[in-house]
């Protein structure tokens, strides 16, 4: 199921979760966590 509502809180979840790790780690950690998302 598509709810913005959802998404919106899965991506703030995720921002939350990025900012603890080290900048260089990042770019892989956002690819991983995106791209399940798109898929589903």
């Amino acid at each position: 199921m598509n709810n913005p509502a959802d998404e919106h809180a899965s991506k703030f979840g995720s921002i939350h979760k990025i900012s603890l790790v080290p900048f260089t780690r990042r770019k892989q950690y956002i690819q991983i966590e995106i791209r399940p998302c798109r898929i589903a």
